[in-house]
């Protein structure tokens, strides 16, 4: 009782995580705490991290030298064994902001909209040459194990809590159960993590450099792409595919080749996630600018002969604010990139005015339901 009296006394914020290494590692969370404070800088605990009082100091001192050893011991091995998760959930960028504590009006020469598996790594990669803005309507997935945990992955999708939850549920007209992604990172924060590569054919169907192609697998693969170790029912889907006659067996690899093999995940081997957010660490830091709790509202058009030209979005903050971020030069190339997602994305076009006859008359060939049920939302807008 002693130790858990002693856990509870910790930082709010971290009491629970705090309670649960200390108690489970069988050292009294006395000796413990004492030999924090003898070896922490000053800094410590004002960061958060649990105080010492000074009935523990004089414990301390009180058992000698032999007990503070063994209690420093026992705290490596507590911090070592969740070195990963601290990893995980610490990560910050100097270039994020919250869009209600930024100026009303900027210019940049890209504009992405939609920080989720495209809109990261694009905007991460334009930063190398030009000032970038990169506005996500959600927050951060760091912090949030629901998120970043693998053993917390279903607890994530059904997550209601706030008006800005990383899983944002909706059922299509045909009565299909889904989940919108509304957090930085995409969908990459909300799905199982499988990783794989493209076809070389669907590449060449695309029209891209397959040698540029694999140069940026190479890019992605180092943050955010693991080997996993097979599970006792991953193993048995795959002898089950072999005996069924889906060969050749592959082994381990990401390529995107015909058989059976075993491919990628964006979950470490620890169990933490890895998101499209993760490849923010490739951004130049002083020519981009992040901002969360950034919901556009349309884009801005002006007429440039028979087509309309983008320049600039118009985008509310989490209090309801609205803004303005424009191009900076419009005429030398620069540009407004929707990577908003299979629904964003269509919703914003329509909601700029300018493709709505346009994806009406061929959402049934074409788009499907999703653009079908946007059509029908935004015509009863006023």
């Amino acid at each position: 009782m002693a130790a858990e009296s002693d856990c509870m006394r910790l930082c709010p914020e971290k009491q629970k995580l705090w309670q649960d290494r200390i108690c489970a590692s069988k050292v009294p969370a006395k000796w413990v705490l004492a030999a924090i404070s003898s070896f922490a800088p000053p800094s410590f605990a004002a960061n958060g991290e649990p105080p010492v009082s000074c009935k523990s100091l004089k414990l301390l001192n009180s058992k000698g030298l032999k007990m503070k050893l063994a209690a420093i011991l026992h705290l490596m091995a507590i911090f070592w064994s969740f070195a990963p998760t601290f990893a995980a959930n610490e990560r910050k960028y100097s270039f994020l902001g919250d869009a209600s504590n930024y100026t009303i009006t900027s210019e940049y020469d890209y504009i992405v909209v939609g920080g989720g598996t495209a809109g990261c790594p694009l905007a991460a990669t334009l930063s190398q040459k030009f000032r970038v803005l990169l506005l996500e309507r959600g927050g951060l997935p760091y912090g949030n194990e629901n998120i970043t945990r693998l053993e917390r992955f279903l607890i994530n999708l059904n997550d209601t809590s706030g008006p800005y939850r990383p899983a944002e549920k909706f059922v299509s007209e045909d009565g299909v159960v889904n989940a919108r992604a509304r957090v930085l990172g995409g969908g990459s924060c909300l799905n199982a993590g499988f990783y794989t590569r493209a076809s070389p054919k669907y590449v060449g169907s695309a029209g891209w450099d397959g040698k540029l192609v694999n140069q940026s697998y190479q890019w992605v693969e180092r943050a955010v792409a693991f080997a996993p170790e097979l599970q006792k029912f991953q193993s048995a889907v795959r002898d089950g595919l072999l005996e069924v006659g889906v060969t050749p067996y592959n082994g381990q690899t990401y390529d995107h080749i015909p058989g059976t093999k075993i491919g990628g995940s964006i979950f470490d081997n620890n169990g933490n996630r890895h998101s499209a957010a993760d490849l923010l660490e490739y951004s130049n830091p002083n020519t981009i600018t992040v901002l969360l709790y950034a919901t556009v509202q349309y884009v801005l058009l002006r007429s440039e002969g028979n087509r309309p030209r983008a320049y600039g979005v118009v985008y509310k903050d989490s209090q309801g604010v609205e803004h303005t971020a424009t191009l900076k030069t419009v005429e030398l190339g620069s540009e407004v990139i929707l990577s908003a997602g299979a629904l964003g994305t269509p919703q914003l076009l329509m909601l700029s005015g300018s493709v709505l006859q346009h994806i009406s008359n061929h959402s049934t060939s074409q788009c499907g339901w999703t653009c079908r049920a946007w059509v029908k939302a935004c015509q009863t807008i006023p």
